[in-house]
């Protein structure tokens, strides 16, 4: 299927997938799973005009079914009556779900700023279910050609054979071709902060925006996290209310900023938002913090002196510089966390077993 730019990526959002893929020329998309079609449409009508097609599915059909097409339609005259397509053009995925009864395995991969040999290679050295993409993809996104970086390296790494869950790091708000991204990635309704729910797992994404003030020259004026992260707080106290974290064995959050760690100025930013969001994962019973960002490797455990909040969860901070990526492996089990940081040479940088609670 050549009219493909990339192997589709599967985002998991709540409780469905938001299958995204890219096509070399504009025209109609829709995904079959299991004799049902599900279109790329809005307002009944199908979207024609885009190169971009995003199609939700629900979980549940997509686990059971274990397989799905991806089909699309060049539109070549688009009359008032009696529209000109081209043929229908048809490509079938293979789809492996998460397991319940298995130990839940992670890759996660974050900083990568524009360079993709170095977690593609960290993708293929170790068997994992779930991929999470952590944000600052690119180095900014200027170019339709940086907003592609996330959808390559998913292509290299799961060739849309696996659920993938993106947060939006402080990298990739910037550039004229930021306010894009959120049109391009799973997002609850556009929103960047979200829950996904997979067998055995309820996870938290959490977007924490940019790691200096709004008032910082260097944004000059085009940034308003201070109000989006207020937002934010409200919705995560509506997840705490509603409850349906409460009968997954896993709970884990994902936000690209280590918001628990203690920082210096300029990045010692909203701390009574970063403690109220603390207080909120610690009464949901979270389990692990996972982060990026920093271009370091950490294992912040309760009490840690390098946490500035009282976070009763451990923070997991996975990612080096690009020139030196590390990709982390988490494997959750029901006893233990296992962890191996590892660069993309196959070198180990670090491998730890935490017990769980």
């Amino acid at each position: 299927m050549t009219t493909l730019r990339f192997h589709p990526t599967v985002f998991s959002v709540k409780d469905t997938y938001q299958i995204i893929f890219l096509t070399e020329k504009p025209g109609m998309g829709w995904v079959e799973i299991g004799g049902q079609k599900y279109l790329d449409a809005q307002n009944g009508l199908m979207r024609w005009t885009d190169e971009m097609h995003r199609v939700t599915v629900p979980r549940a059909a997509l686990d059971e079914a274990k397989e799905y097409a991806v089909c699309f339609q060049e539109m070549e005259d688009r009359k008032p009556y009696y529209p000109v397509h081209g043929d229908t053009v048809r490509r079938r995925y293979a789809f492996t779900p998460l397991n319940a009864d298995a130990p839940v395995r992670i890759l996660y991969l974050s900083d990568t700023h524009g360079k993709c040999d170095g977690p593609v290679a960290c993708a293929k050295q170790r068997e994992f279910d779930l991929l999470i993409m952590g944000g600052d993809i690119a180095d900014h996104n200027s170019t339709k050609q940086d907003l592609w970086v996330l959808f390559k390296i998913c292509s290299e790494a799961v060739r849309g054979e696996k659920p993938v869950v993106f947060s939006r790091g402080n990298h990739d708000t910037r550039g004229r071709m930021a306010e894009y991204l959120p049109g391009m990635i799973g997002t609850d309704n556009g929103n960047t902060y979200f829950t996904f729910e997979l067998p055995g797992v309820f996870g938290l994404v959490l977007d924490a925006g940019e790691d200096k003030r709004d008032s910082c020259r260097e944004y000059g004026g085009t940034t308003c996290f201070e109000l989006f992260r207020r937002e934010e707080t409200a919705w995560l106290e509506s997840v705490k209310n509603e409850g349906r974290w409460k009968d997954a064995p896993v709970r884990i959050a994902v936000c690209h900023i280590p918001f628990t760690m203690r920082q210096q100025p300029p990045f010692d930013i909203e701390q009574d938002i970063y403690a109220r969001w603390s207080e909120l994962l610690n009464e949901m019973g979270v389990e692990y913090l996972i982060s990026g960002h920093m271009h370091q490797l950490h294992i912040l455990r309760p009490g840690d002196e390098q946490l500035w909040n009282d976070a009763q969860f451990i923070t997991l901070v996975g990612s080096e510089t690009p020139q030196e990526f590390v990709g982390a492996h988490y494997t959750i089990s029901p006893d233990a966390l296992h962890l191996v940081f590892a660069h993309y040479s196959g070198e180990i940088r670090m491998k730890e077993e935490i017990l769980r609670k």
